[in-house]
């Protein structure tokens, strides 16, 4: 019996210690191979370069040993440095607001969070005089904060001064009259040793400041970078490449999709770790955005302000908030109706009758429209006027807004800021000329008269 139980004993004595190893041992192989994959980013002097679809665990690796930090393994292009909302194409820095880029400086070196093409924008700094609401002095306006700090400083430092010296004379008048209250004699002396010493760590301290650095008295503002108000699929897409004759890991993509670059047109290797991000959408006049989360094929029709708590509404994607720069994003479509041109393209404006937030058009965040000329109908300057129409998902369906209705861009009513379209811009641009295809046979302006009248007229 005591044998029998011995041998039960040692069998399961094999049994654990060797069985149970093997067993946990393939568990982990397995807790390994099943990590998530991911594009992984490691930053760089030179800009953040990609190693392509990897593991977390191997991407930080991958960065070590190319000596680089590692800067994220990306679930979705998202998260991609290239769509940071803080790294900008020198365009997107440098164009301006109604050009649908941003009016800043350009970042002059690279950033190991940005990729080699993009960089940090910040904002002009002394472009324009801002005239100051209580006056420093003389002083009624400065370029920039930095300024602004330096002469209130400046400022201040002269105003110590005279009031030092205020106090000195007060402490040689009470010492003047002291034998009229003998404790004022010193109540004399002590003002005036400390108005002496006053003005005497004030010069000191300036000198001691000036000799060492004198940076130092000029309080530099430390700049901060802008930030883009939306991420769109930045960078050459899949689409691109795939036009250009490259060979990708995929052949065909939607919106969002991310494949893997592996040669260029000749058949040469590209660098290891290249991707894009695919930008197929259904419609010509649709655009790929990507957004934290996700990406989405929507129009310029469907981004209106309120629309990123319209979490229901088909094509409006969660919080996509309006601007300049993203309704600048949607292509302009041009075909041919009647052997004339039609055009289509998206414009940001903060008008009543496309918007639906605040009463006070100054406050609002303003919403993207389709602007739709129809050069068949437009024969003369005058029909500018009426025949070209704006319309959004606010405003409803049907033929649209006159443009004539929508309220001009430098209104007072919305701060001199109330959108970058209106009867004025395409008025002037006049795009259903006989040069451009069109039957308007004259130049055209925007009356001068346009605050009331709102007309666009023969030149």
């Amino acid at each position: 019996m005591f044998r029998k139980w011995a041998l039960f004993l040692a069998v399961c004595s094999v049994f654990f210690w060797n069985f149970v190893p093997v067993v946990t041992f393939a568990q982990a192989i397995k807790d390994d191979a099943g990590q998530p994959t991911c594009s992984c980013w490691c930053g760089t002097d030179e800009g953040a370069i990609g190693l392509g679809t990897t593991t977390q665990t191997a991407c930080k690796s991958g960065c070590l040993a190319k000596k680089a930090t590692y800067l994220i393994c990306a679930k979705d292009p998202s998260g991609w440095p290239e769509n940071d909302v803080q790294c900008f194409t020198q365009e997107q820095c440098e164009n301006k607001e109604t050009d649908f880029g941003y009016n800043g400086d350009w970042d002059a070196g690279p950033n190991p969070n940005c990729p080699a093409t993009y960089r940090y924008c910040f904002n002009k700094s002394g472009t324009e005089e801002i005239e100051l609401g209580v006056p420093i002095g003389d002083i009624t306006t400065v370029k920039d904060l930095e300024t602004y700090l330096s002469k209130v400083f400046s400022w201040m430092l002269s105003a110590a001064v005279v009031i030092t010296i205020v106090f000195v004379m007060i402490g040689g008048i009470q010492y003047a009259l002291g034998g009229l209250a003998k404790d004022q004699i010193d109540k004399g002396k002590k003002r005036i040793q400390n108005g002496v010493i006053g003005l005497v760590l004030l010069f000191t301290s300036a000198m001691i400041v000036q000799t060492v650095n004198p940076q130092l008295l000029k309080l530099n503002v430390p700049k901060l970078p802008m930030v883009k108000t939306i991420v769109l699929a930045n960078g050459i897409s899949c689409n691109d490449y795939l036009l250009k004759k490259y060979t990708l890991s995929d052949s065909v993509g939607k919106c969002g999709d991310v494949s893997d670059v592996f040669k260029n047109e000749k058949g040469v290797d590209v660098a290891a770790g290249t991707q894009c991000v695919w930008r197929t959408c259904g419609k010509a006049e649709e655009q790929c955005l990507m957004y934290p989360g996700g990406s989405i094929c929507t129009r310029c029709y469907f981004l209106v302000e309120g629309g990123e708590n319209n979490q229901g509404v088909a094509h409006i994607p969660y919080n996509l908030k309006p601007s300049p720069q993203l309704c600048g994003q949607f292509p302009k479509t041009v075909t041919t109706y009647y052997n004339q041109p039609s055009i289509k393209q998206c414009g940001w404006t903060k008008d009543s009758d496309v918007n639906s937030g605040y009463n006070f058009k100054a406050l609002r965040t303003g919403s993207c429209a389709e602007i739709q000329i129809n050069c068949a109908s437009i024969r003369s300057c005058d029909d500018y006027d009426d025949q070209v129409r704006v319309h959004n998902y606010t405003s409803g369906g049907g033929r649209g807004l006159e443009l004539e209705y929508i309220i001009y861009e430098s209104s007072i009513l919305c701060g001199g800021g109330c959108g970058n379209f209106g009867l004025q811009t395409i008025c002037e641009e006049n795009p259903c000329s006989v040069l451009n295809g069109g039957k308007v046979e004259t130049d055209c302006k925007y009356d001068t008269d346009a605050y009331v009248k709102n007309d666009c007229i023969e030149k």
